[in-house]
C-alpha cells in the first residue's frame, strides 16, 4: 500500500560527514516528491549548520529551540552531578553558558571528572575535548587511526580564524590555506574521521 500524508524527521544532519551531498539528494528526493502523497519535512540541526547549510534548502519554515531558563540548567546540573554544587558561583560566573542541556552536560561531566568548577571557560572546553577524543578513539573508532595532536593543532587555528571573522563554518578552500597549502598535512586533516 501507498502511505499519504507523511511527516519525515531527518534528525541530527550536522552530524552527515557529507552535509553538502545529503542536502543535494535531499532536495532532487523533494523536486521528485509526487504532490499526491503530501510528504512533509522536519530538518533538526545546530545553528551553525543551519547557517552555513540548510538555509539555502528552500520552502522550509524556521523554527529555534528556545533557552532553558536558570533555574531549569541548575536543578539539571544537580541532578547529574556526583558533587553538590556551587549554585550562586555557577550562575554568577558561567550564566551564558548555561542556556542549554548540552552545555550543563558538559559542566556536569567536568564537576564529577574534577570534583570542583572550572576555573574559566577555555579550562571546561580543554576538559571536554581531552575527553571527547579520548572516548572516540577509544570506543567510536577502535579500528581507525586518529591523529588527535593533528585534530587538536588545526581546530585551534580553525576556530580563531572563524572567531576573529565572525564565522561559525570553513571551506575546503579555508583549510588549504590554514595548512600553509601543503597538500599531504591537507590530505591528512581530511581524511580524519572526526572531522
Amino acid at each position: 500500500t501507498e502511505l499519504n500524508n507523511i511527516l519525515l524527521i531527518l534528525d541530527g544532519i550536522d552530524e552527515i560527514s557529507d552535509i553538502e551531498y545529503f542536502k543535494s539528494k535531499l532536495e532532487n528526493f523533494i523536486s521528485k516528491e509526487n504532490p499526491e502523497k503530501q510528504i512533509k519535512y522536519v530538518i533538526s540541526c545546530r545553528t551553525n549548520i543551519y547557517e552555513s547549510v540548510v538555509i539555502n534548502i528552500s520552502g522550509f519554515k524556521i523554527f529555534y529551540l528556545k533557552n532553558i531558563t536558570l533555574d531549569e540548567s541548575l536543578e539539571l546540573l544537580e541532578q547529574r552531578c556526583a558533587h553538590p554544587i556551587a549554585k550562586e558561583e555557577m550562575a554568577t560566573k558561567f550564566l551564558d553558558y548555561l542556556k542549554t542541556p548540552f552545555h550543563v552536560h558538559i559542566f556536569a561531566s567536568y564537576i564529577n571528572q574534577n570534583n570542583s568548577l572550572p576555573s574559566n571557560i577555555a579550562e571546561l572546553w580543554s576538559n571536554y575535548i581531552e575527553n571527547r577524543l579520548s572516548k572516540d578513539k577509544k570506543e567510536k573508532l577502535k579500528k581507525t587511526v586518529i591523529n588527535i595532536p593533528l585534530i587538536k593543532k588545526y581546530s585551534r587555528t580553525i576556530s580563531l580564524i572563524n572567531e576573529l571573522m565572525k564565522n561559525n563554518s570553513f571551506t575546503e578552500d579555508n583549510l588549504f590555506s590554514i595548512v600553509k597549502q601543503d597538500s599531504l598535512k591537507y590530505d591528512e586533516f581530511l581524511k580524519n574521521p572526526l572531522l
